[in-house]
């Protein structure tokens, strides 16, 4: 995802060439994209803990499925 908003910054012409219209709908685009990255980036750090938590649980549950008593 991170790649993708670098090319499509690194594509936007020069914002003198642009008429006004434009500005704004550019500006606009780079809001909701940036808006949509936070979430996302929000959402991964949230399912990563999950998952990590998870992940630790069931490790501890073979864990002692493997070795019980100790």
């Amino acid at each position: 995802m991170e790649e993708q908003n670098k090319r499509f910054f690194a594509d936007k012409p020069d914002e003198a060439t642009l008429s006004p219209e434009m500005r704004e709908h550019y500006e606009k685009f780079e809001r909701m994209i940036q808006e949509h990255t936070d979430k996302f980036n929000k959402k991964m750090r949230e399912h990563s803990e999950h998952f990590k938590a998870k992940f630790a649980e069931l490790l501890e549950q073979q864990k002692n499925a493997q070795f019980p008593g100790r």
